[in-house]
């Protein structure tokens, strides 16, 4: 939309009773409001499927237990004071 429009818009609006006005108010609002509305939350669910199994290559099980047991390896190391 032009910059001309708008001012044009604005001086024609200043022509209008307040109580017309606030009905235009209320009008450009809600369509502002209607036009960012957040778009569909994507579920879980719909993604099942989307890639083949395993992702990276490794069991999901296999994944976690190793970084369980490599987290835990870090938190020692760092209680006996190395890096």
């Amino acid at each position: 939309m032009s910059a001309e429009l708008v001012r044009e818009l604005r001086s024609r609006a200043a022509e209008l009773t307040a109580e017309e006005q606030r009905e235009l108010g209320e009008y450009l609002l809600a369509r502002a409001k209607d036009a960012g509305a957040d778009p569909p939350r994507v579920r879980w669910r719909d993604l099942c499927g989307a890639v083949e199994y395993p992702l990276f290559g490794e069991d999901a099980q296999t994944y976690i237990s190793r970084t369980r047991a490599e987290s835990d390896a870090r938190r020692e190391r760092s209680l006996r004071g190395g890096a």
